[in-house]
């Protein structure tokens, strides 16, 4: 199922986040590729997935491995 809608402003990123956050929940890693084909993007969309998993599941940087060049978080 394709989650990506046309246009700014649909909520693309939000569901991106969203996505990655549950297959970190049941795989134990993820790595974040926004919608947007930007650099920018990307570094905005994966600061907001690591922000989420501090603010709504308690995850800080003392139970990741987190690689924000790559784009990748993962259990320790």
């Amino acid at each position: 199922m394709n989650i990506i809608k046309p246009g700014r402003g649909v909520g693309n990123t939000t569901r991106a986040i969203d996505a990655a956050i549950q297959e970190f929940f049941n795989t134990g890693n993820v790595t974040y590729i926004d919608p947007s084909p930007t650099e920018n993007a990307q570094r905005f969309g994966f600061e907001r997935l690591l922000n989420r998993l501090n603010f709504e599941h308690r995850l800080t940087e003392d139970y990741l491995i987190i690689d924000r060049v790559a784009g990748v978080v993962k259990k320790k």
